[in-house]
């Protein structure tokens, strides 16, 4: 333990943090702010969210917190206060007794350091005493300052015990730029495998987390084979291009942008396979239209020559046409057919498909009118009207 540490910077949502200890603390339990917050503290970062342990039972969290409300995983007994923007949780200290996988056996506990020991990483065992005292039994702080991830015990039982540490090892050496302790990297290639059985809800929160270091992410998931393992029956991630993918982060923070361009591998029938990666990850229903409507445009920019006059229209008319071009332009294989394009329709992104009034009014319908409607449109689009 350590008193007047760096950690002790005081932030609004930190203060708010702890300030829900100080209250627990005061009715005789346990509580300290542990965890990710901490970690970004340290690290200099703001977060927005601070985790807290605490022995107290439920009643007297709602008792003390009217307004907190009960979150998954309900077994852990977990409550969150959300103020305008901040959020607190507060979950039951613990301990395990049985795991393998992601199936954990777990008995509350009133031993903080058992409660520490239970965690994935030293860097993510820190932790805040309502006093402001700093706790860091395992050296996390050490492992920060030296850009590491560690975990805490043996690596290869720890991933063995829980699968998903393997893939949190990952997104967090994407997201702090961290490299791995020797024996965590021995053991994350060795086990690597493990990670085929994870749930598509735990991928799906991991990943939206680690796409926000979208190229750093996907070098390490192509090094350590996690994306083959995870994605190989739909996509090969050997042909993944880090580069590209590094380019579109640069280029657009657009969710639904990223996730296709994340996946593209160079074959054929993207949307098909992406639509099995959807399926894989559980996309939430708006994310999953909007990255699919991508992958499609993704397969009509390389058949755009094959493509009928009406669909190439709408294509070319597409509201996100300009920024998906931009996302394009930075592939190998899709930058030549985005420069063709753009030579050929130089008022790609400029024009919105014609009014067809003027053309009802000259007798066209149905399928004239769809063809006529078309041709003008393409005209349009090439500087010709």
């Amino acid at each position: 333990m350590a008193e007047d540490f760096q950690i002790l910077r005081m932030t609004p949502v930190f203060a708010a943090g702890l300030e829900v200890t100080r209250q627990i603390a005061d009715e005789g339990f346990i509580a300290y702010v542990v965890g990710g917050a901490v970690r970004d503290l340290i690290l200099g970062k703001d977060p927005n969210e601070i985790d807290i342990a605490s022995n107290a039972p439920p009643e007297v969290i709602k008792e003390l917190f009217p307004g907190a409300r009960r979150v998954f995983p309900f077994e852990y007994q977990v409550f969150a206060i959300c103020g305008e923007n901040w959020r607190v949780e507060i979950a039951r200290m613990r301990e395990d007794v049985k795991t393998f996988g992601r199936q954990a056996q777990v008995r509350f506990t009133d031993d903080m350091d058992k409660d520490l020991a239970r965690r994935d990483f030293t860097i993510n065992a820190m932790a805040v005493l309502p006093d402001r005292t700093f706790v860091d039994k395992f050296r996390g702080y050490k492992d920060l300052q030296h850009r590491t991830i560690r975990t805490i015990g043996e690596p290869a039982t720890r991933f063995e015990q829980d699968h998903l540490r393997i893939v949190r090892a990952i997104r967090f050496a994407a997201q702090l730029d961290f490299e791995f302790a020797a024996d965590t990297e021995r053991a994350i290639e060795n086990l690597v495998h493990l990670c085929a059985d994870l749930s598509p809800a735990w991928l799906w929160r991991e990943f939206r987390k680690g796409i926000s270091a979208a190229g750093r992410f996907a070098e390490l998931l192509k090094k350590y084979r996690l994306g083959q393992v995870l994605f190989g029956e739909f996509v090969d991630f050997e042909q993944i291009s880090v580069s590209g993918i590094r380019c579109v982060f640069r280029r657009t923070r657009t969710e639904h942008l990223l996730w296709a361009f994340f996946f593209y591998d160079g074959a054929p029938d993207f949307f098909q396979r992406m639509s099995k990666v959807a399926g894989r990850m559980e996309f939430p229903r708006t994310i999953r239209k909007r990255v699919l409507h991508t992958a499609r445009m993704i397969d009509q920019l390389r058949t755009h020559k094959n493509l009928p006059p009406r669909e190439l229209a709408r294509f070319l008319t597409d509201p996100q046409i300009s920024s998906f071009l931009d996302c394009a332009d930075c592939f190998e294989d899709l930058a030549p057919m985005v420069s063709t394009l753009r030579k050929e329709f130089p008022n790609i992104g400029r024009v919105s498909p014609p009014d067809g009034n003027t053309l009802r009014a000259q007798g066209l319908s149905g399928e004239q009118l769809g063809e006529a409607l078309a041709q003008l449109t393409l005209e349009m689009l090439r500087g010709e009207k």
